[in-house]
C-alpha cells in the first residue's frame, strides 16, 4: 500500500498547536505523530526530545507549506 501523506513540520507542541489550528481553518486535516504522548499512554515514561510531526495528505502539501509560511514559521522537516 502507498503511503499518500507526507511531513510538512517538525517542531515543538505549541508550534504545532499553531499550524494544526490554521490547517483546521483552512479544511487541512493533519497526522500528529507525538511520540512522547505514544510512548506516556503505553506506559515506557517519556522521551527527552520533545518533537512533534506534522503530515499532510500528498495533495495538500503545497497550500500547507504556504500556511507554514504565511505564519512566519521555518519549516524543520
Amino acid at each position: 500500500m502507498k503511503n499518500n501523506f507526507v511531513l510538512v513540520y517538525r517542531g515543538s507542541l505549541i508550534i504545532c498547536q499553531r499550524i494544526i489550528n490554521e490547517f483546521n481553518i483552512n479544511n487541512i486535516h493533519a497526522i500528529v505523530k507525538n511520540q512522547n504522548e505514544s510512548a506516556r499512554l503505553a506506559g515506557f515514561g517519556m522521551i527527552c526530545d520533545q518533537i512533534i510531526e506534522l503530515f499532510v495528505h500528498e495533495d495538500e502539501k503545497k497550500l500547507s507549506i504556504k500556511i507554514i509560511d504565511n505564519l512566519g514559521i521555518e519549516i524543520h522537516s
